[in-house]
């Protein structure tokens, strides 16, 4: 584990500017950083470099259909809104080389 935190995410405002937060995790660059999400919360990682990663909550959620091809389940978010605001709990590990 290189690094872990909890940040206050909130959600874009609709049709507005977007809410991306970005946060160094080293001061040295991590060679294929992988972002781990803890917990049952709805963040987007937009950009990762290898001191840095952005995380962006939107204002809907996306929709999404299962990729299983017997499955008859279609989950419908279309015009579903995110929370408002939420803890995100993230770490860094190294990837492999």
């Amino acid at each position: 584990l290189i690094f872990q935190e909890t940040i206050t995410m909130t959600r874009a405002v609709p049709g507005g500017a977007s809410n991306s937060q970005t946060r160094t995790f080293s001061s040295i660059a991590i060679p294929n950083p992988i972002i781990i999400i803890y917990g049952d919360v709805f963040v987007k990682v937009t950009s990762t470099t290898t001191t840095q990663v952005t995380f962006n909550v939107p204002y809907l959620y996306p929709s999404f259909v299962t990729s299983h091809p017997l499955s008859q389940f279609f989950v419908g978010t279309t015009g579903k809104v995110t929370p408002a605001s939420q803890s995100v709990t993230y770490a860094v590990i190294r990837g492999p080389a």
